[in-house]
């Protein structure tokens, strides 16, 4: 209920969730499944790789050129973010508590605000991937291959919200070294999670890098995480 009533709500924000929109409305009907574009031409001001999009896409093929498609997978993901929260703690301590993390997801108004789960943005599938990539962490000491599905999660993450991601291996890093799980890694098992990380980003990479080069990737890089770090992308608003 929280995450599809009135879904279709039609004022559509003109930054990023509308930017989103025709970034996969331009993909789906004769654009590049691997370059986003804005009325036709390279998009250099959504910088984004475009996993969200591709979500945006499958929407609107089911449901049409509509603002319930273009927010479903956004809603969607909350859904599947409170079952996979819900079961995991239901696993690990219990029925109560697992209600008890469930109710209070559903009352955290955080998750309601701007470029969340009833908009057309990337947000909601980072905080999936995001919580996945922990509830897997969490899990490496009892079978190590939780750690590839952690770099996997991780590497959707960042096709989602390009440098964004990096909160991810940060948190991990530490965990892995606070633990001490590092030191019972071998390099089977290192070679196996740079696997994960890597394949799943070549595999949108490439194809990018064969039609612009490396100016999206400069960009990227200049936007993200120079341009944050100085603190000079305060106010990117492009015009209409």
């Amino acid at each position: 209920f929280l995450a599809f009533w009135k879904l279709d709500a039609k004022y559509v924000d003109p930054w990023d969730e509308a930017r989103h929109g025709v970034n996969a409305y331009e993909m789906a009907n004769g654009g590049s499944l691997f370059q986003n574009t804005y009325l036709r031409q390279a998009d250099y001001y959504n910088l984004k790789p475009p996993l969200s999009m591709w979500c945006i896409m499958l929407g609107m093929t089911v449901f049409g050129n509509t603002v319930f498609a273009l927010r479903f997978y956004s809603a969607l993901c909350y859904v599947i973010l409170a079952i996979a929260a819900g079961l995991f703690i239901k696993k690990e301590f219990g029925r109560m508590e697992s209600l008890f993390a469930v109710a209070f997801l559903a009352i955290n108004t955080t998750a309601f605000q701007a470029h969340m789960i009833r908009a057309g943005d990337a947000d909601s599938l980072f905080v999936l991937l995001f919580t996945l990539a922990m509830l897997c962490m969490m899990q490496i000491p009892k079978k190590v291959s939780n750690l590839y599905l952690c770099g996997l999660f991780f590497a959707l993450a960042f096709l989602t919200k390009s440098f964004h991601a990096r909160v991810i291996a940060a948190v991990g890093g530490l965990y892995l070294i606070l633990t001490g799980q590092i030191k019972k890694l071998r390099l089977k098992n290192w070679l196996l999670f740079v696997a994960s990380i890597f394949v799943p980003l070549l595999l949108w990479a490439v194809p990018r890098m064969m039609i612009d080069g490396t100016a999206f990737f400069q960009k990227m890089w200049e936007t993200d995480v120079l341009g944050r770090a100085d603190g000079t992308l305060q106010n990117n608003i492009a015009p209409f």
